[in-house]
């Protein structure tokens, strides 16, 4: 059977391989596009350059969100624990009109710079417990904050990634678990 192959999304291409297999418990390693910090790659309007240090206000918390696009837009929130609303700021942000078309939040603890626990609010779906793109976005943002190694695991309530930054091709990749979760049948 294949064990590599050339994924096409409308996202980018991304080469993906089957690392192991046991029963339907699969282990894949996936190469995602390099990290663009410009304000135009993640659609944040009235503002020029990089997307870092973006101010935001929910409620009475002050809001600092770092931008990135991993070929979908991410803002990515440093913060200490995840005893907050973070269900309700991630939906704010994800509306607010700084994103005319949305975009996913990630809510990035870093637990030391080689493992960091993430909470996700995507756009269009809401609350995830976790997202590929997202722990890349989170990485990339931890590493240039100096919070995290180009070099890190992402512990999220769906489960763990192992990531790495190559500086050299400025590629993310990322290897986890694929597995079954259910199974149908398309009538179309």
């Amino acid at each position: 059977s294949r064990k590599k192959f050339l994924l096409v999304l409308p996202a980018g291409k991304f080469e993906a391989e089957v690392v192991s297999v046991k029963g339907s418990h699969a282990k894949i390693r996936t190469a995602l596009g390099p990290p663009d910090f410009s304000a135009k790659a993640v659609g944040l309007i009235n503002h020029d350059g990089l997307a870092f240090g973006i101010k935001m206000k929910y409620g009475q918390r002050k809001i600092l969100a770092d931008c990135v696009s991993i070929g979908n837009p991410h803002a990515i929130i440093s913060v200490n624990n995840f005893d907050f609303d973070w269900q309700g700021a991630g939906y704010y942000i994800c509306h607010c009109s700084l994103f005319p078309d949305g975009v996913n939040v990630h809510f990035l603890k870093a637990i030391n710079h080689k493992c960091f626990e993430m909470r996700t609010y995507e756009r269009g779906t809401g609350v995830t417990k976790a997202c590929g793109s997202g722990a890349a976005a989170c990485l990339a943002v931890g590493v240039i904050r100096g919070l995290l190694h180009r070099k890190a695991v992402a512990v999220t309530e769906g489960g763990k990634l192992e990531l790495d930054w190559d500086f050299t091709t400025g590629m993310i990749g990322q290897t986890g678990p694929a597995d079954i979760i259910c199974k149908g049948v398309f009538l179309g």
